[in-house]
């Protein structure tokens, strides 16, 4: 079949974008966003807010019958295996480099969330327009936005500073095998990223999606943590990298003790070695805050007030987040600066500690280790603000902190993210990570061997 659209002649460049090739071609045969609606998107029920990660193969069926392109979209490799860490490597805003734009080319790596230097013209990349400084906005494919082309849909000037050129396009082509050459780290980086960061993507499942305002820090975080066990390529922001794993690696006692011993998800945690462990974690804790910190005339205590906690007298950090760790875990509430009687511990608490239905002290402790370096983060925000919702503050461990583990052979291995560093929780870090590195790839190889079972 004879292709009947302008620009057949001009096949997708390497790890060009299916946003990047369908701007082109609408731009070249000056279709209408009724036009681009019905020629490209009409087979599909969600066409008109298509998520080009999200949903790239549905766009793959009109090339063939309208250009003669055999063409596979870059984006199906990017990412199933690793999709709960989409939204940390992923940008959903549309970012891009104005030299690539200017001849017509998006790359899928221009929507690499830590890319911040184009690779192939090292100029920084942006999300803005060139003449308005106004956001272009969400990277989806509709008929609206392709229809504008290469205009910014605010004040209807070239986004990248220049319009579009077909002669600097093809000039453009011809350095094919550079971009290539310039790209090509980013393609090996991904190549090795689902063998390298699957410990993560099961990690980061558990945890829940949250309005809170450390949703920003746990971003931070994330990327971090990917950039500690996988270095992202030259170009990319310089991370953070004071983000930390606490490991362990345990043969599991015999499986036919008391269930008290061995909480299942439906059990308690009233009593047995999980509460024996959480109660010690509280006295070295509390031991190790009152040892670096000076003596206080009065107890700090919370106060409610119309639903909120009101902080009184002065709060310090590492106290106040001692104080929610609390709250966090146990049924009733404490509102105080004191360690005195334990109650109940809430049944759902301990979720991400259990590995095959079994509770380890090593993996009790990396989950509170967890759950307190992140409450310090939150600690902080709250005596600057004098007052916090206690309701919100109390799921901040599950939202938040998160481990994962595995069994093989009898033996359990596991990892917990630490969000956040001070002196106290670095004592903690350094007791409880064993072979940091040989855990982390044994989990890999365990984790990625059943997804990949499991497909």
């Amino acid at each position: 079949m004879r292709p009947y659209l302008t620009g057949h002649e001009l096949p997708p460049l390497t790890d060009e974008s299916a946003y990047g090739v369908l701007l082109r071609i609408s731009e070249l045969n000056g279709l209408s966003a009724s036009q681009v609606d019905r020629v490209f998107l009409a087979s599909m029920a969600q066409r008109v807010r298509l998520n080009s990660h999200d949903s790239p193969a549905a766009i793959r069926n009109p090339f063939e019958s309208l250009l003669g392109w055999h063409w596979q979209p870059a984006e199906p490799s990017l990412a199933p295996r690793l999709a709960s860490l989409g939204s940390i490597l992923w940008s959903g805003r549309f970012r891009y480099c104005p030299l690539c734009m200017d001849a017509g080319y998006h790359s899928v790596w221009h929507q690499f969330k830590p890319l911040s230097i184009c690779p192939i013209h090292a100029c920084m990349v942006s999300e803005k327009c060139a003449y308005c400084r106004r956001e272009i906005g969400e990277y989806r494919l509709t008929p609206q936005r392709l229809a504008r082309g290469f205009a910014c849909g605010k004040c209807g000037q070239p986004f990248s500073g220049a319009a579009f050129d077909l002669d600097r396009h093809v000039a453009w082509r011809q350095q094919s095998n550079e971009i290539e050459t310039r790209t090509a780290p980013f393609a090996n980086w991904w190549s090795e990223a689902p063998h390298r960061l699957v410990f993560l993507a099961v990690a980061r499942k558990q945890i829940v999606d949250s309005d809170y305002n450390l949703q920003r820090v746990d971003d931070e975080v994330w990327t971090g943590a990917i950039q500690s066990v996988h270095p992202f390529p030259i170009g990319c922001k310089a991370q953070n990298r004071n983000v930390f794993f606490v490991t362990w690696q345990v043969r599991p006692a015999l499986r036919g003790s008391s269930p008290r011993e061995y909480p299942s998800r439906r059990g308690g945690s009233s009593s047995g070695r999980v509460k024996r462990v959480y109660c010690a974690f509280l006295r070295r804790l509390k031991c190790t805050i009152d040892a670096q910190e000076q003596p206080q005339d009065e107890v700090p205590s919370l106060e409610w007030i119309a639903g909120k906690c009101i902080l009184r007298r002065q709060w310090r950090v590492n106290q106040l987040a001692f104080v929610l760790l609390r709250n966090s875990f146990e049924v009733l509430a404490v509102m105080k600066y004191e360690l005195d009687f334990v109650p109940d511990l809430t049944n759902d608490a301990f979720q991400a500690a259990i590995v095959e239905n079994v509770v380890q002290r090593a993996a009790w402790r990396a989950a509170l280790i967890s759950a307190y370096a992140v409450l310090v983060t939150a600690a902080n925000n709250y005596i600057n603000e004098g007052e916090f919702d206690y309701w919100a503050a109390r799921a901040i461990p599950s939202q938040f902190s998160s481990i994962v583990g595995c069994e093989d052979d009898g033996i359990q291995f596991g990892v917990a993210v630490v969000h956040n560093r001070n002196q106290i929780i670095d004592a903690f870090v350094r007791d409880h990570c064993f072979n940091k590195t040989e855990i982390i790839s044994k989990l890999n190889r365990i984790l990625f061997a059943s997804t990949v079972d499991a497909r």
